[in-house]
């Protein structure tokens, strides 16, 4: 028995621990701000997460006019009545795909210093609900003052270049851009902390530690500040099963003649390197739908080979480009068929223009091995 309790202790005293360090950090909010008066109107905000990562969705024409947020989706290559506002590491963030290398690269982010970070900011043409975005969403209904702060918080966080937001790269979805910001990341600092602080800046009550996971940060939305679920069956995510190629990748090993010529391939991030050949230094320049035209008669679906419900990354390279091509390669179509989580496979469509849109000088291609 003693035994028993000496062990019950040694479990309890952890979460004892956890348990008094969330009170002791928890923050009251603002009751001057939220929740906002009976005959006040409200401004409707919606939180939207999956298992790790929470977005903010908030309406666009509620943004401060001259301010970095609203320039920022202004910029945007699509236009919504809401966007989707969310935060992290500016490496692993701006990367997809699923290989361990990259699962390797999230412990990175958290256990390294003052990491640089990113915003992401997305359009979203209807209302979120569980059925449009195909996660849970709660929805909270701030003041037209806690928006505001929310708002200043919201302006604060972005890097500015001549007073202006500045581009990191392609969202994570056609309609997406990622945003430089000033702010720092790591384990104390997380994507779910980064929402929770644009709530406390407009009221709300939060719990930081709670916060760090994303079923913490609902649980204590729904306990401290009476956020409601909103009600609907889970639809599909809009970006189901459309990965784009992973980062910090391991090898792939070519599968056509083309590839034969370059070797194996790794994905270091957004430099590509070869078995044989130099490193490429490419840089992101968007996300298109893989059904949409490459050249006139043309889908890149068709040209890649891949999933014309998929998605295509298209490239600048901006140093190496010596391979497969007579001329340097200047820009690439990346295509990448995740396989149900088998063997990935990814297809380099290979310019030597500055935009893809001509005949491809060579179109390599490489699977997991």
């Amino acid at each position: 028995m003693r035994r028993g309790l000496a062990l019950a202790g040694t479990l309890l005293l952890p979460l004892a621990a956890l348990a008094a360090a969330a009170v002791a950090t928890a923050r009251k909010g603002d009751p001057a701000l939220y929740p906002p008066a009976e005959e006040e109107p409200a401004l409707e905000v919606f939180v939207v997460r999956n298992w790790l990562h929470a977005n903010l969705a908030v309406p666009v024409s509620a943004l401060r006019a001259d301010g970095p947020a609203a320039e920022a989706v202004a910029a945007l290559p699509r236009q919504g009545e809401y966007v989707l506002l969310g935060w992290g590491d500016a490496r692993h963030y701006r990367e997809r795909g699923k290989t361990l290398l990259r699962m390797l690269d999230l412990w990175r982010s958290f256990l390294a210093p003052n990491n640089p970070s990113v915003i992401h900011i997305q359009a979203l043409s209807d209302r979120p609900t569980p059925g449009t975005t195909g996660k849970p969403v709660l929805r909270l209904a701030l003041s037209r003052a806690g928006f505001e702060r929310l708002n200043e918080r919201l302006d604060r966080s972005f890097a500015l270049q001549a007073g202006r937001p500045v581009v990191a790269g392609r969202g994570r979805d056609p309609a997406a851009l990622f945003f430089r910001s000033v702010e720092t990341g790591n384990l104390l600092r997380v994507c779910n902390h980064w929402v929770a602080n644009l709530l406390d800046a407009a009221g709300v009550p939060t719990t930081p530690v709670a916060d760090t996971m994303t079923a913490g940060l609902a649980w204590s939305l729904e306990r401290r500040a009476y956020a409601e679920p909103v009600e609907g069956e889970m639809g599909e995510p809009p970006d189901f099963g459309r990965e784009t190629p992973p980062a910090y990748s391991g090898r792939f090993v070519p599968t056509n003649a083309a590839a034969a010529r370059t070797g194996d391939v790794h994905f270091d991030g957004y430099r590509i390197r070869f078995e044989t050949g130099p490193r490429w230094t490419t840089a992101p320049v968007a996300l298109v739908a893989a059904e949409t035209a490459q050249a006139p008669g043309r889908s890149w679906a068709s040209l890649l080979g891949v999933e014309a419900e998929g998605l295509v990354e298209t490239r600048r390279v901006t140093a190496g480009g010596e391979g497969p091509c007579a001329a340097p390669v200047r820009s690439l179509g990346v295509g990448f068929r995740p396989n149900g989580g088998r063997r990935y496979e990814i297809v380099l469509a290979a310019f030597a223009t500055e935009a893809p849109a001509d005949e491809p000088c060579a179109v390599m291609r490489y699977r997991q091995p």
